[in-house]
């Protein structure tokens, strides 16, 4: 037990000192609310996941895990030069941190110039998964952050909240992030989603309802090696994902790309080893 706790120590220490370096120049300044792994973001931003990252946006993911496993994720989007997180877990918890900023113009209501508008922040977060029933299960994840707006500095947080139940080839999820979440003065915006997935041995299908958008997402094992995805987000502004998963000896890796009506493509990679 004292060898397991101090190495959840060091790897704590490591994955901050590893989001510190990373945090240059970025432009989502709540970027929690949007990160996510490859494989969720190729199937359409739906948050299916079974790596320590999926605390930041599907705790109950965390059931999945098996062993120790160590994952990263690295995003580029036309809206950011870049974003980092990393996260270690083991049996349904993990422990993470991230990175992000911006340095970019900022304008007023009537399109006029503010200036730049420069933006760095780092976060801590922690997920916990509970199998409650046999057929239902429950994940928490909590969030501490501060951030660096223009010289303005602020301290704030989030607690998320996921339901899941499992009836044979189907999965129905219920999700809740930043239930209670405030940065600064300013609360986040909670975001609510429902889930339902439809699972077969090489297929997996699953739509998502969030905030009046219907997510699509779909991921065929073309080899034990290789998995093919493809999403699509349709609301006012339809978006359209694609990715690649591949796993060998223990390695995984993922790859995904986003198409915007009217930005250039975003990318996402990430992989994980696990122990």
């Amino acid at each position: 037990m004292e060898s397991l706790l101090y190495k959840g120590r060091i790897i704590c220490c490591f994955l901050f000192l590893c989001c510190s370096c990373f945090a240059k120049d970025y432009r989502d300044t709540a970027l929690w609310l949007e990160l996510f792994s490859p494989k969720a973001a190729a199937m359409g931003e739906i948050p299916l996941a079974d790596d320590p990252l999926a605390a930041l946006w599907n705790p109950t993911g965390l059931l999945e895990l098996k062993g120790d496993k160590l994952s990263f994720l690295c995003k580029q989007s036309p809206l950011s030069i870049g974003t980092y997180a990393f996260a270690w877990g083991r049996n349904s918890l993990s422990i993470g941190a991230l990175s992000w900023g911006s340095s970019q113009i900022a304008f007023d209501s009537f399109g006029n110039s503010l200036g730049d508008a420069k933006v760095e922040g780092r976060a801590l977060f922690l997920g916990k998964a509970l199998q409650l029933h046999r057929n239902l299960s429950c994940g928490i994840s909590l969030l501490v952050c501060d951030q660096d707006l223009a010289g303005k500095f602020d301290r704030g947080g989030s607690i998320s909240l996921a339901l899941a139940g499992n009836w044979g080839q189907w999965k129905l999820g219920l999700g809740a992030r930043d239930i209670i979440g405030k940065l600064g003065e300013d609360p986040l915006e909670t975001k609510v989603g429902l889930r339902v997935t439809y699972h077969l041995e090489e297929l997996t299908v699953a739509a998502q309802w969030q905030r009046q958008h219907l997510h699509l997402g779909g991921e065929y094992a073309a080899s034990p090696n290789v998995r093919l995805r493809l999403g699509g987000i349709f609301g006012d502004t339809p978006n359209y994902f694609w990715g690649i998963g591949l796993v060998q000896s223990g390695w995984q890796l993922d790859f995904a790309w986003r198409l915007h009506s009217h930005l250039p493509r975003e990318f996402t990679a990430g992989g994980g080893y696990l122990f």
